[in-house]
């Protein structure tokens, strides 16, 4: 008589919730890729911030170039700008990251000349700063919290 010893049914049981529990783990951290962990602003995600921005912009020709003259009228402060220049058929950004602008206030940037030949439309995009895992990470905000520009002639 042959004698046939299956695997108890303690071991059994232990090693099923195992491999749940590893296969579990494996989904968790593959799926960890797909989801973006979002910057933070005052404890809120940063695009909450980006509506609460409020600023003014004006581009004015001088003789050497041309001025991006900014006024935050918000209670954020802004971290920079992107200065999308849409020409003919192209689009320029040029990134401003080295202007903070402080609650009530105002900062003129030079810009290069070069960027506005055959400019038709100009739009300043602000930039803000918040927190991802406790390190400061920027944000650019979408374009549809940013300002239409006209250029003015000094």
């Amino acid at each position: 008589m042959i004698l046939k010893r299956g695997v108890s049914p303690v071991i059994a049981t232990v090693l099923l919730v195992t491999i749940v529990i590893v296969l579990a783990a494996i989904v968790f951290i593959w799926a960890r890729g797909f989801v973006k962990e979002g910057i933070q602003k005052r404890g809120e995600p940063i695009e909450r911030a980006c509506e609460g921005v409020n600023f003014e912009a004006s581009v004015v020709q001088q003789t050497s170039g041309y001025t991006l003259e900014i006024n935050n009228r918000a209670n954020i402060p802004l971290y920079g700008f992107d200065v999308k220049i849409l020409g003919e058929g192209e689009v320029k950004v040029h990134h401003v990251l080295d202007q903070s602008i402080d609650i009530g206030g105002s900062a003129q940037i030079d810009l290069p000349a070069e960027e506005f030949s055959g400019v038709q439309d100009i739009i300043v995009i602000p930039i803000l700063l918040g927190t991802k895992v406790d390190a400061p990470e920027s944000h650019v905000c979408a374009d549809q919290f940013g300002e239409g520009v006209t250029i003015t002639t000094a």
